[in-house]
């Protein structure tokens, strides 16, 4: 790329409150939006027990969640080639209030 390149590389600019605009750093809306300090993250696991009784979960959601979470362990352990590429993020499409969050935490419980 180079000195003569106009793309910017460095992913850390792009995290500082100083160079980012008011739009995205919480003074226009007054929510605090900034997650590069890292006090908005959560590194805790989540357990479930708060899901209470048999809900049906689509074999079909379940299975592409499974293979999601299979495809990206295996990633880790250098199980593919160098030119195997697998999405790190699953999309799940749907308006809010559908449920993709619930049936996520369903077929997760599910799995163990």
């Amino acid at each position: 790329m180079g000195a003569s390149s106009l793309q910017n590389l460095n992913i850390d600019t792009g995290q500082n409150i100083a160079m980012l605009e008011s739009h995205f750093t919480g003074s226009f809306l007054g929510a605090k939006s900034d997650i590069a300090d890292g006090s908005l993250r959560r590194y805790e696991f989540r357990s479930f027990d708060h899901i209470v009784g048999d809900y049906y979960v689509a074999p079909a959601f379940l299975d592409k969640i499974t293979m999601h979470i299979v495809k990206n362990y295996l990633v880790e352990l250098g199980a593919f080639d160098k030119f195997t590429k697998v999405p790190l993020i699953l999309g799940v499409w749907g308006e809010k209030g559908m449920g993709k969050s619930f049936q996520t935490e369903l077929a997760l419980k599910k799995l163990g």
